[in-house]
């Protein structure tokens, strides 16, 4: 029984840079799909509405969720410098 050897080649590919020409790009959009090629529904939900939620919960979570543990906070920050919060030149409210 004889051994038979496989060989692995590896094929190195090289990137070329390209010129890309956006006019041309968007002229042959336009003629292949027309307007949908850069508006349709699900394009613009994409764009715009995926934004909203963030754009709406942000600033919800910063002033009703994050002042809910505030007190907390503040007190473990006083034990660790002190009732007077001035230790460490850390002034605590």
């Amino acid at each position: 029984v004889g051994a038979t050897a496989n060989t692995a080649t590896t094929a190195t590919t090289t990137q070329v840079a390209r010129n890309i020409s956006y006019s041309q790009v968007i002229k042959s959009s336009l003629q292949k799909d027309g307007i949908a090629a850069f508006f349709t529904v699900p394009k613009w939900a994409s764009r715009i509405l995926m934004n909203a939620p963030v754009q709406g919960s942000l600033p919800w979570f910063y002033n009703n969720v994050l002042p809910l543990g505030e007190d907390s906070v503040l007190g473990v920050a006083r034990t660790l410098y002190g009732d007077d919060g001035k230790k460490n030149n850390c002034a605590i409210s």
